[in-house]
């Protein structure tokens, strides 16, 4: 390759990182936080208690209620002929959970993230039978475009290159101990 045709690659290489790379910061944003968020979700750290009340079909038994209403860590607790009582969880607020029997009333307290934190977390968990898929698919192609981009930043003889190459391999080595942990 002559190096005019070099010289302007890496020229477009540069914009294209420029450009993408403000066009994803705000992502980037939105995906660090709930990533920190998610890393303590085993925990309850930025949780609140949700009171649900909603009717749902009248006259089930204990299997069918857990199987209609497919909660988490759901226990029944006591059964009789005009309600069911369960748990949902392990949290203070899942002691006081009602399924009655005559209307379908149920009424339980779930210990989760307010919704606009369910929001945020919920671009990490995104499926592929959703729309918005396709748009975190988007987001990972310029993630992996930024990434690669890098390498033409500077010419590769330059001491720059070498130093970015060195923290490459430095990073793949973090990345390498981290998947043995």
């Amino acid at each position: 390759m002559t190096p005019e045709r070099h010289a302007a690659i890496r020229k477009w290489m540069r914009i294209l990182h420029h450009d993408i790379g403000f066009f994803v910061l705000s992502l980037t944003l939105i995906y660090v936080c709930s990533g920190m968020i998610l890393t303590f979700r085993d925990t309850n750290f930025l949780k609140t208690l949700i009171p649900v009340e909603k009717t749902i079909q009248p006259g089930l038994k204990g299997k069918e209620l857990t199987a209609a209403l497919r909660l988490k860590r759901m226990k029944i607790l006591s059964e009789d002929e005009e309600s069911v009582r369960f748990s949902v969880g392990d949290h203070e607020g899942g002691r006081d959970c009602r399924y009655d029997r005559a209307s379908g009333l149920v009424s339980y307290t779930l210990l989760d993230y307010p919704p606009a934190l369910q929001a945020l977390n919920g671009l990490h968990k995104t499926a592929s039978a959703k729309v918005r898929h396709w748009f975190t698919l988007l987001y990972a192609c310029c993630l992996l475009f930024l990434a690669v981009s890098a390498f033409w930043m500077y010419p590769p003889r330059s001491r720059q290159f070498w130093r970015g190459t060195g923290l490459f391999a430095l990073g793949l080595f973090f990345a390498g101990f981290l998947l043995t942990m």
